[in-house]
């Protein structure tokens, strides 16, 4: 799999509240967590805009060592269920790794400002229906990377005036995520008026 070259880590790429808003959306069912649990409600508070500016949270892998330095059964049960994804090699869209040396390789953040954008996810096979417990961990991680290219999608589309077209394969697979609804009934709704296209692919 060709490593990224980009981050669509949604810490580094929305504005605070609405990255707190996409990061409890793709990390509550990434973590298999529920959302009364502890560590859902540390995560919440976490993400806070004055909490992360406070203490320099500017990406998943700052939450892991912010986590790291408390001492709460929850901090250390979120921070080893991070620890998990950010270890997998096909991970480092939404992980920062490390280099064999142990630094870190920070990607910079994704730029939408462009007018053409191939997401090549290449590698990563989207699951066939809901997930469940036998969905392999690269096809969970493969349906929050869609979910994450849906998420800043709908965020530049409302930013731009000009028509604005999104093309995607496999979506149907998608059914029951947050993809669908985003990109698709959302637009469904609103494109004409809104001047977005999305053209969606299915075998």
């Amino acid at each position: 799999m060709k490593a990224p070259t980009a981050s669509l880590d949604v810490l580094k790429t929305m504005p605070p509240d609405l990255a707190k808003q996409w990061f409890l959306d793709l990390y509550i069912p990434l973590l298999g967590l529920s959302r009364d649990s502890e560590e859902a409600l540390e995560l919440s508070a976490l993400l806070d805009p004055k909490v992360r500016a406070t203490n320099n949270i500017n990406s998943s892998v700052d939450i892991i060592e912010y986590l790291g330095r408390g001492g709460t059964p929850a901090s250390q049960s979120l921070k080893r269920k991070l620890q998990f994804w950010a270890g997998q090699s096909y991970t480092r869209v939404l992980f920062d790794g490390r280099a064999e040396d142990g630094h870190p390789t920070v990607l910079p953040a994704f730029d939408p400002r462009r007018n053409n954008i191939v997401f090549r996810t290449h590698g990563l096979t989207v699951p066939y229906g809901k997930i469940d417990n036998d969905t392999p961990p690269s096809q969970i991680f493969a349906q929050v990377v869609y979910t994450a290219i849906a998420a800043l999608a709908a965020y530049e589309f409302s930013r731009r005036r000009e028509l604005c077209a999104l093309i995607g394969d496999e979506m149907s697979f998608l059914e029951g995520s947050s993809v669908l609804q985003a990109l698709i009934k959302a637009q469904d709704r609103t494109g004409r008026k809104e001047k977005n296209i999305v053209l969606v692919g299915d075998q």
